[in-house]
């Protein structure tokens, strides 16, 4: 639903139910190359998408131990999902208000991991027996995500180039990724997507190559 904001305009809002409590949860608008409160106005920079459930943002500090984050006694005993920098950092679970961090960054946030699955219709033509040879997915400001013609087959996207580092954060990526030998032959088939990271994923289009049996 929508609830109306302080200049008018409409919010979108969604109602949540975590075992027997219900949460009022509201959606932020982003803009990653343009908002207003960025720090460098950087198309990379995408520290304003908070993609886990209940997010916050947090502080992280340094003690004798090393990196920590505070204040998180809401989610005191349950384990959670953390973003350090632009990367995602290992679950964690929060205790007396705490988490411990593997390293610094120059903002975070935390919150609950969830993960966004999609699946095509089937492919044309319905009836016929075919398989998928080869399909395209055309992204935009995205980092990460699997594909595949089952859920249980889908493999991770590879974003990072030959050249870059795997210690460095990846760039929002928008352009097209093939994908080839998808599947067999089945009356049947489909593409399904998978976003299992707190990470930006959009999908603007996506089209496949079929053979028919004949």
């Amino acid at each position: 639903g929508t609830l109306p904001n302080d200049d008018g305009e409409d919010r979108i809002v969604a109602i949540v139910k975590r075992g027997t409590e219900y949460y009022v949860e509201l959606f932020n608008w982003i803009d990653y190359a343009y908002h207003e409160t960025a720090s460098i106005g950087s198309s990379n920079d995408y520290k304003y998408g908070m993609y886990l459930d209940s997010a916050t943002e947090i502080t992280i500090s340094e003690d004798a131990d090393g990196f920590y984050a505070s204040g998180l006694s809401a989610y005191e005993g349950e384990t959670i999902d953390l973003v350090i920098g632009n990367a995602p950092h290992a679950s964690q679970v929060v205790d007396s208000g705490i988490v411990r961090l593997d390293h610094n960054g120059d903002f975070g946030y935390a919150g609950y991991g969830y993960e966004s699955v999609g699946q095509t219709m089937n492919m044309p033509p319905a009836m016929i027996t075919k398989r998928i040879n080869q399909f395209g997915i055309r992204f935009i400001d995205t980092v990460g995500g699997l594909v595949g013609p089952s859920y249980e087959e889908m493999e991770t996207i590879i974003f990072r180039d030959g050249v870059s580092y795997y210690d460095t954060e990846l760039e929002l990526f928008s352009g097209d990724q093939i994908v080839d030998n998808v599947g067999g032959f089945d009356r049947e088939t489909y593409i399904w997507f998978s976003q299992n990271q707190p990470l930006p994923q959009t999908i603007l289009q996506i089209v496949a190559w079929t053979e028919r049996y004949e």
